[in-house]
């Protein structure tokens, strides 16, 4: 719960009020912590470009 906070990824009232879920998101936190790819669904029924998640992981 703390980093769906954190990230501010929270659902808050999803289907039932007072029930909060975290977004479908993709964060990668590089070395140094800092955050090198982010994507946050704008649905709860999308998914991330995993070819553009894994090319960024790849990337030197």
């Amino acid at each position: 719960r703390s980093a769906v906070s954190a990230y501010g990824i929270a659902l808050d009232d999803f289907v039932i009020q007072g029930y909060t879920v975290a977004q479908r998101a993709v964060f990668v936190v590089e070395a140094d912590g800092s955050i090198g790819f982010a994507w946050v669904a704008d649905n709860p029924g999308q998914e991330p470009d995993y070819e553009a998640v894994l090319a960024h992981c790849q990337s030197p």
